[in-house]
């Protein structure tokens, strides 16, 4: 047998791999809140060391040796290659807990991880109401956004998003309409302060047509979930694409670009191949972004350069291999789900893409707990998705 059946599994293991995940989620949102300027900077350091070597412990107790684990190795070499060639740090912490995690049940971790970011996004939130820390305020035109007890305005809305993936995956067909309305009236909240448009418009998509599939007698539409399964190439080769098009001198792109959907991303993404190019195994570069520093005071040590669309930072900063490795893990997860009948894994992944055309936190595992199911599909014996009684698996 190449992987552990749930009977042989370790219950020490799956344990300290639960712990080690919940330990780096909770130091990762406070690190990403107004707390971080009264922790020291060597906790934080800590929490991600301790954390890493105990998923390596426990993924050291239950890993056998097979052709997807010696797969799963080298493909997790090589993007720790970009990885250190990128100084990319947090980026290493996703590939060591997705490698760890080829073994273990993804509705644990589902679970683990919603009750963890739920009550360390609450409690952040809550803090920053009742004066604990600085609930930020600024203005962006004629937009007021609050910042909700973290560094960013855009951190609570992606952490919800994250949530209320979550949920819909551990409910799937009992996703009732008391969950669907819950979900979407703290969607509306969070918007109603921080003012993020996108993330509270995919997010209320995802809820209202989970909830709409939840309830209804009929499939999902088979040629839509189909095509949503290649959600993550899709929107690769739409980013480069229209990236690579842009100019200042085409009205269109150039209007388009300057909307309030987009705000300068195309032009920061063109700038950005302009000069540094696309890299093969990655490369450092220095971003500049928006957002506080810990003690609460504004990040202000250069030019705006910061690549918010997911593919393009892949493709430059961690390179064309690594760029390869992860969408064809997200897709083969994607067409799994597609072929097992799960159409909601199936909405929350292409949801997750979408995400990634204006946003790249979704590249860090506490914003995308997902990428754990992906590397359990890929390479885990125990597959994450709900196989359909009444019907048969899809095929192509």
């Amino acid at each position: 047998m190449n992987h552990l059946s749930p009977l042989e599994r370790t219950p020490i293991a799956d344990f300290i791999y639960y712990a080690a995940l919940s330990l780096w989620l909770v130091g990762m949102v406070f690190f990403a809140s107004l707390f971080a300027g009264y922790i020291d900077g060597n906790v934080f350091r800590a929490i991600r060391v301790v954390s890493l070597i105990l998923a390596l412990v426990s993924c050291m107790m239950t890993i056998k040796l097979s052709k997807k684990t010696a797969i799963s190795i080298l493909l997790a070499a090589i993007a720790i290659i970009s990885v250190f060639i990128a100084d990319q740090g947090f980026v290493l912490d996703l590939v060591v807990f997705m490698f760890c995690a080829q073994d273990r049940d993804f509705r644990t971790v589902a679970k683990v991880a919603l009750v963890t970011l739920s009550v360390s996004v609450l409690f952040i939130i809550v803090s920053s109401f009742l004066g604990l820390i600085e609930n930020y305020r600024s203005l962006s035109g004629s937009r007021e956004r609050y910042y909700l007890g973290f560094r960013h305005a855009l951190r609570a809305p992606q952490f919800f998003m994250a949530i209320a993936a979550l949920w819909i995956y551990l409910k799937k067909k009992d996703f009732s309409a008391f969950g669907v309305v819950l979900l979407l009236i703290i969607d509306c909240a969070i918007y109603a302060f921080s003012g993020s448009r996108t993330s509270f418009f995919l997010t209320a998509v995802l809820i209202v047509l989970a909830g709409y599939f939840s309830g209804a007698k009929s499939m999902f539409p088979k040629r839509l979930s189909r095509l949503l399964s290649f959600a993550y190439p899709a929107m690769a080769i739409f980013s480069l694409a229209i990236v690579l098009a842009y100019s200042p001198t085409n009205d269109f792109l150039r209007a388009l670009d300057a909307s309030s959907v987009l705000g300068g991303r195309l032009s920061l993404g063109s700038q950005a191949i302009d000069k540094y190019g696309i890299s093969f195994f990655g490369q450092q570069i220095t971003v500049v972004g928006n957002g506080l520093n810990a003690d609460g005071s504004i990040q202000n040590v250069g030019e705006y350069n910061y690549i918010d669309n997911l593919y393009i930072k892949l493709l430059v900063q961690l390179g064309v291999v690594f760029t390869i490795i992860y969408l064809a893990i997200f897709t083969y997860a994607g067409i799994k789900a597609y072929k097992n009948n799960d159409c909601f894994t199936v909405l929350i992944l292409a949801m997750l893409a979408f995400s990634g055309l204006i946003n790249d936190l979704t590249l860090y595992l506490e914003f995308n707990p997902f990428a754990l199911l992906v590397a359990i599909a890929a390479f885990g014996k125990d597959q994450p998705f709900a196989i359909a009684t009444h019907k048969k698996r899809m095929e192509w």
